[in-house]
């Protein structure tokens, strides 16, 4: 992944209810703090059959407690206009 990411300006907006999250799309391992998901595909916008890579999604962590089990689900939420 080109570290020219990095160095880059973004803009972001306040996010007041919840966690706000940058997520990493990376078509190579990045050096420094991170974790690995799989199973995720995010579509190209020239041809949605190819894979999106090196770039950064923009959304919200969403922490989610059934009421009935007491299990917690973890979601990322993120809309693209």
């Amino acid at each position: 992944m080109s570290l020219q990411l990095l160095f880059l300006s973004y803009w972001v907006c306040e996010k007041s209810d919840g966690i706000r999250l940058l997520l990493l799309v990376a078509t190579e391992q990045a050096s420094g703090t991170q974790s690995e998901l799989t199973g995720l595909f995010f579509p190209h916008h020239e041809n949605p059959l190819r894979p999106l890579g090196n770039t950064i999604v923009d959304g919200e962590l969403v922490l989610d407690v059934d009421p009935r089990t007491k299990k917690v689900r973890v979601a990322y939420a993120s809309i693209a206009l």
